[in-house]
């Protein structure tokens, strides 16, 4: 039976909130008062962005149940799917395997695909917006930033470590940011922990101008044709500036200390302990 209005759902707790800058929503899990059947709701409390929350209910295609909308307030029904996130699959596992990777990034990439052909760009591809099932079902959530692709894209906007270039460029942009994202995003599940971290201490076109950094670095190192690839040039790269090739060693500091926190006095690791990387799986959240 159809739900006729949003009076007809019981709200049972928050699942999550966000923002588009400063106007935010809740998600709430929700069930029907009459059949007991539970949804997630996405709320809203401001018509002014009607505009953004149709984009986002067409981008979700068949994930949308129905939309509720008054004079105050908006509604997204969805089905409630009791997954989680995959930010913390990954850190739960430390890393993904490469034939767990594969099918989950498959099934990633035929969402985004979906997306795609329906007209629209999700703009914010990330571990955080993908919900993996115990029956192993990846499901692809969270299109508040979806826009249609009929005309290109140029505004900031999306999640800084996994932004393409030409975002943080504020550049004209389509489809093709989503598919950098998802390049994050297997990087990611591999190793478990994106190529950069996810947090920005500093300005967002400083934090990007280092990735950008990192990523000729690593390009230049990984170059197919040997007559390409860095040798021992890559030491005068504009990376290593600021260091001394005479005296190249960390003397000191907290991610140093950290290196040997849990090691006994004959150098042999006493406990099992969450690694540097996986810390980094927390920052920003």
């Amino acid at each position: 039976m159809a739900l006729k209005s949003a009076d007809a759902l019981e709200k049972l707790f928050l699942l999550g909130k966000g923002g588009y800058g400063r106007q935010y929503f809740r998600v709430y899990k929700c069930k029907d008062k009459t059949t007991g059947i539970e949804y997630a709701v996405k709320e809203l409390d401001n018509i002014q962005l009607k505009e953004r929350f149709d984009s986002e209910a067409k981008a979700m295609g068949p994930l949308l149940i129905c939309s509720f909308q008054n004079d105050i307030s908006m509604s997204l029904v969805m089905p409630f799917i009791p997954g989680q996130p995959l930010y913390k699959c990954i850190w739960n596992c430390t890393k993904f395997t490469e034939s767990f990777a594969k099918l989950c990034a498959f099934q990633i990439a035929i969402a985004i695909d979906d997306v795609h052909k329906r007209g629209f760009i999700h703009r914010d591809i990330k571990s955080g917006n993908v919900l993996l099932t115990r029956d192993g079902t990846c499901h692809l959530i969270d299109f508040g930033f979806a826009k249609s692709k009929s005309t290109r894209a140029s505004s900031l906007c999306g999640t800084a470590y996994a932004m393409a270039p030409e975002v943080f460029l504020r550049q004209s942009y389509g489809p093709e940011v989503d598919w950098w994202g998802f390049g994050i995003l297997l990087y990611e599940m591999v190793h478990g922990c994106p190529p950069w971290p996810y947090k920005n201490e500093g300005s967002t076109r400083a934090y990007f101008d280092s990735i950008l950094e990192i990523i000729v670095v690593c390009s230049g190192l990984l170059a197919i044709d040997p007559n390409k690839r860095y040798g021992k040039n890559i030491l005068h790269h504009p990376w290593f500036e600021n260091l001394n090739v005479k005296n190249p060693k960390v003397v000191s500091g907290t991610e140093l200390e950290a290196c040997f926190k849990h090691l006994d006095v004959a150098g042999i690791d006493s406990a099992e302990s969450i690694t540097s990387a996986e810390n980094l799986l927390f920052a920003g959240f």
